[in-house]
């Protein structure tokens, strides 16, 4: 008996970090503030400059609430590679901000308890 998921077609969606980067210098001083918002990718952080705002789609795993005002010197920019199966997939490259972690510390296999 076939089940509703035998009938739709199934693709591997995979994005691929090719690098991260933090704000140079000159890239934080031009930007006036940048705060947390609602968009059509979940959420995204404006950035605003002295002409105008531009926007880029925030990490979905990123720890902050719309509204909240972030410090530039604290975000990474993030590239990313289409590299599933989808044909219909017409943006293969994107970026997305990063949010730096707290001063916590780091959970790995040393240290899985973060301590």
């Amino acid at each position: 008996m076939a089940g509703i998921f035998d009938l739709v077609r199934l693709y591997q969606s995979e994005w691929t970090e090719v690098n991260s980067r933090k704000f140079t210098p000159d890239e934080c001083k031009a930007v006036q503030g940048a705060s947390v918002v609602a968009s059509q990718y979940g959420k995204s952080v404006c950035f605003l400059f002295v002409n105008g705002k531009r926007y880029i789609p925030l990490e979905p795993t990123a720890d902050v609430s719309i509204g909240d005002t972030l410090a530039v010197d604290r975000l990474e920019i993030v590239a990313l590679k289409y590299s599933g199966t989808n044909t219909q997939q017409k943006v293969t490259d994107i970026l997305r901000i990063r949010v730096a972690k707290d001063d916590a510390a780091e959970v790995t296999f040393d240290n899985p308890f973060g301590l």
